[in-house]
């Protein structure tokens, strides 16, 4: 079984653009990914901060794939809220329901 933290680190390596966009404050992010150790992995991270809207807006999405210079179609996003899964819908980019706390 691969652990999230084992892929994170091969898309890393194989050099696949990753960002964190979540609903969370910035202070309550950094703090998880210190926990962690994996921010280095990652391209950019959004918070709630960094929009003017929030999940369920697409808004978050379509900021992230602007600065990354992307589109829609060329994007994975993993999802484990209702109110995300709206959101990466609306964006138009595929959607992975990610279920990290289920058995």
């Amino acid at each position: 079984m691969i652990l999230i933290r084992d892929l994170i680190q091969k898309l890393h390596i194989h050099n696949y653009q990753q960002e964190i966009v979540t609903s969370s404050e910035r202070l309550t992010t950094q703090f998880l990914l210190d926990l962690v150790q994996i921010e280095s992995h990652f391209d950019q991270i959004i918070t709630r901060e960094d929009t003017i809207e929030n999940k369920p807006s697409a808004m978050p999405y379509r900021f992230a794939m602007e600065k990354l210079k992307t589109i829609p179609e060329q994007v994975l996003i993993f999802e484990d809220s209702s109110v995300g899964i709206k959101a990466a819908k609306a964006s138009g980019a595929h959607l992975v329901k990610a279920m990290w706390y289920e058995n």
